[in-house]
């Protein structure tokens, strides 16, 4: 091996030879580099801490709307403002969905939209986008878009960042974010599994729009006050949740109504750099 190199170096030069090198890692790592961004897309972000909403900037059929962001609702929907700035663009429609092309930055497909004509949702925004605009998408999509996008809530630095490269865990204990795996319920929405003071397993909505604090149906917290590891029925009750064997402490607060799953609301996510990945279907806090 030494013998080599003192060959290579002396035909071509110690200089010009690290020269070569350098400038093959600079290529190799830039152009790495390029190709990572290539489907990335940061966003500014606008977050309401009061209502947990948070609000994005997307656009339809080349105009500029207002729009939430949530998990709540089944699918992306048009309020009746919304729907009156997007109809001089529309070839046709029916009585209950448009489509129309939208996009956030880079990342963009055709979208089927929901008409809801309630006006008391207008206080929301123009509409509400929905995991079903970053959910992997075939037909007219991207190549961004067939493989699923993988969107971080930079709540410190108000951006929103839309990416398609694939997530790696990273190797140092230290660095590891918290991570849960996600899946839809029989009612379309996105929930993670956590297990809840080191008991069962619980799927907890992810609350952007939906609630401010950590809720929990109000069955989950009345079952074996201290048999189960569940805890009494109170207004704000410390509980933990546990990531990674790591132990979270947290309040929650019981449900309203006859809600199927807890909710992690913005309280909780806000403490964190929050990202869905819709491809690997898991959700990351950093």
């Amino acid at each position: 091996m030494r013998a080599a190199w003192q060959m290579l170096t002396a035909r071509i030069g110690a200089r010009r030879l690290g020269t070569i090198l350098a400038a093959t890692l600079l290529l190799s790592v830039g152009g790495g580099w390029l190709l990572s961004r290539q489907w990335v897309t940061v966003e500014p972000l606008q977050y309401q801490p009061e209502y947990g909403r948070v609000f994005v900037l997307p656009t339809i059929n080349g105009r500029v709307f207002r729009f939430q962001i949530t998990n709540a609702f089944p699918a992306t929907t048009l309020f009746p403002p919304g729907l009156a700035r997007l109809a001089p663009t529309l070839s046709g429609m029916d009585a209950s969905s448009v489509n129309g092309e939208m996009s956030l930055g880079h990342f963009g497909h055709r979208q089927y939209f929901l008409l809801v004509n309630d006006r008391t949702a207008a206080s929301a925004g123009e509409g509400v986008i929905c995991p079903d605009f970053f959910e992997p998408f075939e037909g007219l999509a991207s190549e961004g878009a067939r493989r699923g996008a993988r969107v971080t809530f930079d709540f410190p630095r108000q951006t929103l960042i839309i990416s398609t490269a694939p997530f790696h865990l990273p190797s140092f204990a230290f660095h590891r974010p918290l991570v849960a795996p996600i899946h839809k319920n029989a009612r379309g929405v996105y929930v993670a599994s956590i297990s809840l003071n080191r008991g069962p397993k619980l799927d907890f909505a992810i609350g952007f729009g939906d609630e401010p604090s950590v809720v929990l149906p109000r069955s989950v917290l009345e079952i074996a006050p201290d048999a189960s590891g569940y805890v009494p029925l109170r207004h704000r009750t410390p509980c933990s949740l546990l990531f990674n064997d790591r132990e979270i402490p947290i309040f929650v607060i019981p449900g309203r109504g006859q809600e199927l799953n807890g909710v992690l609301g913005m309280e909780f996510l806000q403490r964190y750099r929050v990202t869905i990945d819709y491809g690997a279907k898991l959700l990351i806090l950093e």
